[in-house]
């Protein structure tokens, strides 16, 4: 009986106490705030910024003219498509084409006197040969003088033998002394007129002229001939001299007037013409500005605080209002410097532009990809309690009661928030949170 009336007790407690429970959750219920959940979802955020800029040029060159002229050919306008090469102007100097014909006269005779010169050359080597031929016949004649002079003298001793025995008169005999003497005064003045004669063409006029006698006869007659016609050929080696002179003058009178007639240096659009035809141009001014639109740039600006979030090759996405046309390019250019008045940094993107449709100066609105990416929680941006900027507050619900908590932020846009830290994918929060919602507050839905 004893555990009869414990087992009643024991059910009466039990009964008590799940009457007093369910009093209570009776009073939760009519207590408890209906929300609409929403599931935390996760994944890789990656911020893109958007800017306004325009299109640049890819190169520029300012055409220009080496010589001062007068604008006589100048076709092109701005705007104009020139190919590399392609005259597009010429100019005209009056003085550098006087020039030129004083440098042609002068080139001219300059080689007649060449040409003088070189005969000259040929006719005092034609006069040293014939001297040599002349030394040779002289030496000939003395000889013959020679041989007579001593049959004149064999005659005279005869003579004298026979006038001292009377076979010969006295005045004979003077008369062949007198002969005699004259073949010998004729003899001394032949080989005087030959030693005059070689003067120039001896022996030791080649060794104090530097050079050894050679053995031939034929390379000393040479040698000879050289020596003798030394100064004509100095003569001839400086009118050469002068010839090439003028040559090269006149070679860069012709190259100066060349560079009166201008070509285009590189294949691209005429973006500027400072001159017109019949105008006079300075030496070294600008004639023209020719731009490079093969490829452009599109050239935007970003804020300091965005520039560190992005490097070259970053993805950018350039849109041409005027063309409607978009574009996806990368970064190829981020500017070192800041401008010093806006504190920006530029942003150069390259856009290949084959069929000339870009234009420099189009206006462009660019999307930057930032180079950095991270995992966070995205929900919308009404589940926000609060939205400080970086920080905020929303509720979760863990056992059906509403818990704040407070969340960084990391990006807000389109609707959305991303969660860097605070939440953790999965877990489940009030959207549109009523005013009058408390934490630790039931909920149900």
């Amino acid at each position: 009986m004893h555990w009869q009336s414990n087992m009643m007790l024991t059910l009466f407690a039990c009964a008590l106490v799940s009457c007093r429970a369910h009093v209570r959750t009776e009073q939760a219920a009519e207590h408890a705030h209906a929300v609409s959940p929403l599931c935390v979802t996760s994944e890789l955020f990656s911020e893109m910024i958007t800017s306004f800029g325009t299109v640049t040029y890819n190169s520029k060159n300012d055409v220009t003219s080496l010589e001062s002229g007068t604008l006589v050919y100048f076709p092109i306008n701005e705007g104009d498509f020139v190919r590399a090469g392609q005259v597009i102007a010429r100019l005209k100097n009056v003085q550098l084409e006087f020039q030129k014909e004083q440098y042609e006269n002068a080139l001219e005779s300059a080689r007649a006197s060449l040409a003088v010169a070189k005969n000259e050359l040929r006719e005092e080597e034609l006069a040293v040969e014939s001297r040599i031929i002349s030394l040779e016949k002289s030496a000939l004649a003395i000889m013959q003088r020679e041989l007579e002079l001593e049959a004149e003298q064999e005659t005279l001793r005869n003579k004298t033998e026979l006038n001292q025995i009377g076979g010969v008169t006295d005045a004979a005999l003077k008369q062949l002394r007198i002969q005699e003497k004259s073949s010998q005064t004729e003899l001394a003045i032949l080989k005087k007129e030959r030693e005059i004669a070689c003067l120039g063409l001896r022996d030791v006029d080649l060794i104090d002229a530097g050079y050894a006698v050679p053995e031939d006869a034929m390379q000393k007659k040479q040698l000879l001939v050289k020596l003798n016609t030394k100064s004509t050929v100095t003569k001839i080696e400086a009118l050469q001299a002068e010839v090439r002179n003028a040559e090269t003058s006149l070679a860069a009178i012709n190259k100066l007037i060349d560079e009166l007639t201008i070509h285009s240096p590189i294949t691209g659009i005429v973006g500027a013409k400072q001159y017109e035809n019949g105008e006079y141009v300075e030496q070294n001014k600008s004639i023209a500005t020719i731009m490079d639109t093969s490829s452009v740039f599109a050239v935007v600006y970003i804020q300091e605080k965005d520039a560190v979030n992005y490097a070259l090759g970053s993805e950018i996405n350039i849109e041409l209002p005027s063309l409607n046309k978009t574009i996806r390019s990368i970064i190829s250019e981020i500017s070192p410097i800041a401008d010093p008045q806006s504190g920006n940094f530029s942003v150069k993107a390259a856009i290949q532009n084959s069929d000339g449709a870009i234009k420099p100066g189009m206006f462009v609105k660019c999307s930057l990809q930032q180079k950095g990416t991270a995992e966070c929680c995205k929900m919308p941006a009404s589940a926000l309690v609060s939205n400080n900027g970086g920080t905020g507050t929303v509720f979760c619900v863990h056992n059906n009661f509403a818990v704040l908590k407070t969340v960084a932020i990391a990006a807000q846009k389109d609707g959305y928030v991303w969660i860097s830290s605070g939440l953790r994918s999965g877990e489940t929060v009030i959207d549109n949170p009523s005013p009058f919602l408390k934490e630790g507050q039931s909920v149900y839905w």
